[in-house]
């Protein structure tokens, strides 16, 4: 038997050498890839998906299934369906974010033909009376624009860290703007965030925005904002937004802050945090925190943040 050894061993290496080439390597998959696949039926529009900790099944995924849309557990989001494999808006949609053009009063009508009154109805701008027997669904910020370099009904604010925390936290230096040309605001003004100077290893900077909004009892409504940091690295940014005491998730790509995972609200009278103005209205307070981490050395550029807009849903 040991005599056997040497041989065994150069076949061993023979065989290394010829799986271990290009060649090799090609032949063994060639030979073993029918056995290595599951096909599915109809493999141009299923994907063999997980769907428990140890079974898969074949699923449709070039369909209109929403939580399989595209691939398995593709799922489409807020205002948005699967349709042939792909998520669509479910009304309109304005750059990247989807929309009913009869009513917001942002885009009413068309992408970016904005209601000077806040008033969206059937596609065309309203001018309500000054003192309406029923609430009119509008815009819910009355200054989301920042018109002629008004900041009316907003204020800036700072919440308090913690002493022991580890992380430093400064104030942003928060102000009014007039916007340069790669931020395109319509109206010229924009919320400026700037760097305060710090130099923590760790430090933080923030604030809080806060704007009064008016809403219609029993509406639904989505927020969007523009937005612009300067820089491609978003990593150390971050958002809280409420609305009325009820905190609402938000997504965002680089150029706009967007409600994501629903409508907001909607709130009816009595709600805590509300209150009625003109007998109609319901009056409640927005508050964005905008923060941002990082290490010493690398402040954050500018942000800038304006266009807020609350439409009804």
């Amino acid at each position: 038997m040991p005599q056997m050894y040497p041989a065994c061993i150069a076949t061993a290496n023979f065989y290394w050498v010829v799986v271990s080439s290009p060649l090799g390597v090609d032949a063994f998959y060639t030979a073993n890839k029918e056995r290595c696949v599951c096909p599915c039926p109809d493999p141009a529009n299923q994907q063999m998906c997980l769907v428990s900790n140890y079974g898969v099944e074949c699923r449709v995924v070039k369909g209109n299934d929403n939580n399989n849309c595209g691939g398995c557990n593709w799922k489409c989001g807020y205002k948005t369906h699967c349709s042939s494999g792909g998520c669509v808006c479910d009304d309109q949609k304005c750059g990247n974010t989807c929309l009913n053009l009869s009513n917001n009063p942002s885009n009413c009508g068309a992408c970016g033909n904005v209601c000077a009154s806040g008033f969206c109805y059937q596609g065309r701008c309203y001018e309500p009376p000054e003192e309406p027997d029923f609430c009119i669904p509008g815009e819910g910020f009355r200054n989301g624009r920042f018109l002629n370099g008004n900041k009316a009904d907003w204020s800036f604010s700072y919440p308090s860290v913690p002493v022991d925390s580890p992380i430093t936290a400064q104030r942003f230096n928060v102000s009014l703007a007039v916007s340069d040309p790669n931020h395109l605001a319509a109206d010229g003004y924009v919320i400026q965030l700037t760097d305060s100077g710090l130099s923590q290893i760790v430090q933080a900077e923030m604030a809080i925005l806060t704007a009064e909004v008016r809403l219609c009892p029993g509406v639904a409504y989505d927020f969007n904002a523009l937005l612009n940091t300067d820089s491609g690295d978003r990593a150390g940014m971050g958002y809280i937004a409420t609305l009325g005491g009820r905190a609402f998730k938000l997504t965002s790509d680089g150029s706009s802050l967007r409600s994501a995972g629903g409508a907001i609200g909607p709130f009816q009278v009595g709600d805590p945090g509300t209150y009625t103005v003109n007998k109609v209205y319901l009056a409640t307070q927005f508050n964005l925190t905008v923060v941002y981490v990082s290490l010493r050395g690398q402040p954050p550029k500018p942000i800038s943040l304006w266009g807020f807009s609350l439409a009804p849903v």
